[in-house]
């Protein structure tokens, strides 16, 4: 596949990606983002850390080759391992994990939440004043599946009268991994992005001032600063001057000839 050309799309389809991803009666569909890409960077970033360490150890450098391709095959899970040791071709499954039933995405009252699985269906089905969740065939997750129709029907009804934070901190509250999904507008006035002041306004002088998702992590003695895109050839001067030792005459000339701005 050397010689072929490839986007993200590609290499999610032919990895087997979209495969996993969609309604089982419709059409796969391609993840949100560039997730091969995404991959493939933590897998030459995994590998150029265990490069280095060989090259501690013996001193020698060597040739590091990463494949998106290959690289994409892991978020098949369980799908695989299903097909090689049963012979088992497992569908798309809506938005579902087959072992962590019936953890998904459901409508409420103000928009969307996610409910996650619990493993005290007593304290579900009392949260939710469903006592029906409650039956003996609902208390494993394989038996959760078999029935999954009539689940899904009791925990959508349950759910629809919620709004989406009540369900989030009634959750969390009870130790139960759920949380809502924001709007856009709502993301950027989450409470614990605005106490990490994750989002930062910085300010263009074409763009205006706007807010921009910050860095992920906090460094103790130093850190990065999030500055505007530069101008077109803001830093021309200080790059051909100062790093190529380029002196004004030239720059200035290549600047006529149109080849810099």
């Amino acid at each position: 596949y050397k010689d072929w050309q490839a986007t993200d799309i590609v290499i999610q389809a032919m990895g087997g990606m979209m495969y996993t991803i969609g309604e089982p009666d419709l059409e796969p569909i391609k993840a949100g983002g560039d997730q091969a890409q995404y991959m493939g960077g933590m897998n030459a970033f995994s590998a150029a850390l265990a490069a280095l360490c060989y090259r501690d150890e013996t001193g020698e450098g060597q040739h590091v080759d990463i494949s998106l391709h290959e690289g994409i095959v892991p978020v098949l899970e369980y799908i695989l391992p299903a097909y090689s040791y049963l012979g088992a071709v497992l569908k798309r499954w809506h938005n579902r994990h087959l072992f962590s039933f019936p953890a998904e995405v459901y409508p409420c009252a103000d928009g969307y939440a996610c409910v996650g699985a619990s493993r005290v269906w007593e304290d579900l089905a009392t949260i939710l004043e469903t006592p029906e969740l409650n039956q003996e065939r609902f208390q494993l997750n394989h038996s959760r599946v078999h029935h999954d129709v009539e689940f899904v029907g009791l925990l959508t009804k349950a759910l629809a009268s919620w709004k989406k934070r009540d369900l989030f901190h009634t959750g969390q509250a009870w130790r139960f991994s759920w949380t809502y999904v924001p709007t856009v507008a709502e993301l950027l006035e989450d409470p614990q992005y605005v106490h990490d002041r994750f989002f930062v306004e910085v300010e263009h002088p074409d763009a205006g001032k706007h807010r921009y998702p910050g860095y992920p992590y906090r460094m103790s003695e130093s850190g990065p600063e999030l500055r505007p895109a530069p101008r077109l050839g803001q830093h021309t001067e200080e790059v051909l001057g100062g790093r190529l030792s380029l002196g004004a005459g030239e720059i200035a000339r290549l600047r006529q000839q149109g080849a810099i701005p």
